[in-house]
């Protein structure tokens, strides 16, 4: 990859050598069909019809050729309201607001839920969509990149750096509400099928957890992307009344060990290199990990994407990701929960 005003080091192929591609300063071409999406016994694997990450300076010359999406969100303890600063602080040129929690929890809409979605943002079932968020996109945007995978839309992206790089580059903001369709317009969105494989219910990771804790093993892993405090117990969950600690056989990777400072020196942190992300990955899950079966989850739902994303940057096969994650499995009778902070 060329530098440019708007490059980095996001590479997400150079781990993969089955799919080549041809990069050059401020365009993407792609050669040949990238892998096959289909299931094996890691997970879904993918096809790639456009890069999982794309450069402020690729987006800023394709602004008319791809539909921009703000899925910026922040817990409530932190007392900000994406929607608001989206039309009061301002957004990427004719961008339209992705707004996580129109499902309650921010849970997977289903399909005929997003076809209406899609519709009222003006999408096409062809459209090349690009997501970003306020926190480098390395907070919530993985977590709507997942939702358009799920859902069977293979042509999204993630901008690299988010809106914090996109201003730190001096591209250009506009102020407002956004456009949307109109409630009368035809839809423009075509229902389609989920992916299978990308999601998992509590009944499925509960059947996990038992093995792991009966036999010492299980079909699949539990990758936990909540800080390390909450996993151990130590720290307390940010949810009133949901008690923190972690489910038996789960592994630890705090969402944040995947970031890195902004080489461009945005304000937020942002995902780490496809190499950076692969050391991390392997140590924390083995050298083997993009052979091995996982199941990310997190408080609720949300960075178990990152997780999920930076497997799939790496070449690994996406894993499912448990939907209801911490937030629906603490609070159920039949759990079963470990604290493991020194008392």
């Amino acid at each position: 990859i060329s530098p440019s005003r708007g490059g980095g080091s996001y590479l997400p192929w150079s781990v993969r050598p089955e799919c080549p591609i041809r990069v050059t300063t401020g365009s993407v071409s792609i050669s040949s069909t990238l892998d096959i999406s289909m299931a094996s016994s890691a997970g879904t694997r993918l096809r790639d019809l456009v890069p999982p990450l794309v450069e402020c300076s690729w987006v800023a010359s394709q602004t008319k050729a791809v539909r921009i999406l703000d899925a910026s969100w922040y817990l409530p303890t932190a007392g900000r309201n994406p929607r608001e600063e989206f039309s009061a602080l301002g957004h990427l040129p004719d961008a339209r607001f992705f707004d996580l929690d129109r499902i309650p929890d921010h849970m997977l809409p289903t399909p005929a839920e997003f076809a209406a979605w899609a519709s009222e943002l003006e999408l096409r079932n062809d459209s090349h969509v690009v997501l970003y968020d306020t926190a480098g996109s390395s907070f919530s945007a993985p977590r709507a990149w997942w939702t358009f995978r799920a859902l069977g839309h293979e042509r999204v992206s993630v901008l690299a750096g988010g809106m914090n790089r996109w201003t730190q580059l001096e591209y250009p903001l506009e102020t407002g509400p956004g456009q949307c369709a109109s409630s009368s317009a035809s839809p423009s969105y075509d229902e389609q099928p989920a992916v299978p494989g990308m999601v998992y219910g509590y009944e499925q990771v509960l059947r996990l957890v038992r093995d792991a804790q009966e036999r010492g093993s299980s079909s699949r892993t539990v990758v936990d992307a909540r800080p390390a405090g909450r996993f151990t117990g130590a720290d307390p969950e940010p949810r009133p009344g949901i008690p923190s600690g972690h489910m038996p056989g789960s592994i630890s990777l705090p969402f944040s060990e995947l970031r890195v400072a902004d080489p461009h020196g945005g304000q937020y942190e942002v995902l780490n290199s496809a190499e950076g992300l692969s050391k991390v990955l392997s140590k924390t899950l083995g050298a083997d990990y993009r052979e091995r079966p996982w199941v990310t989850s997190c408080g609720s739902g949300l960075t178990a994407a990152v997780v999920t994303f930076a497997l799939h940057l790496t070449g690994a096969p996406v894993p499912p990701l448990y939907d209801g994650s911490w937030t629906e499995y603490a609070q159920q009778p039949s759990s079963l929960i470990e604290r493991t902070c020194p008392e």
